[in-house]
């Protein structure tokens, strides 16, 4: 019983933090169809200077509003996350980006910006 407890308070301390596995997480990005190449472009070489590899990238166009989407699933140590999280919000200060939204493959969002 001891132990479980000995854990637990360990855990909660962030004295057990020894889970340095990569997570992955989809990076969608919602933005003027016009303007997704540029964006595209300038995401990959930030993620390469990240140097978080991108395993997979989808890319669909919609009609309404002339919008198209980026989404992009990577794995992110978790010594990046934060740095992971700045580019989000950095990207999302764009005015030609409408949306940029960060999950998990957990279901847990990291970032969320409606533009």
């Amino acid at each position: 019983m001891r132990t479980i407890k000995l854990l637990q308070w360990l855990h909660r301390s962030g004295a057990a933090q020894n889970d340095t596995r990569p997570t992955t997480y989809r990076l969608t990005i919602i933005s003027l169809s016009t303007m997704l190449n540029t964006i595209r472009k300038q995401l990959y070489h930030e993620l390469q200077a990240l140097d978080v590899p991108i395993s997979r990238v989808h890319v669909s166009c919609a009609d309404v509003e002339h919008l198209a989407s980026t989404s992009v699933t990577l794995e992110c140590p978790p010594h990046l996350r934060p740095r992971l999280n700045a580019l989000a919000l950095r990207l999302g200060q764009s005015p030609d980006i409408r949306r940029i939204h960060v999950e998990s493959a957990a279901g847990s969002t990291l970032a969320a910006l409606p533009a």
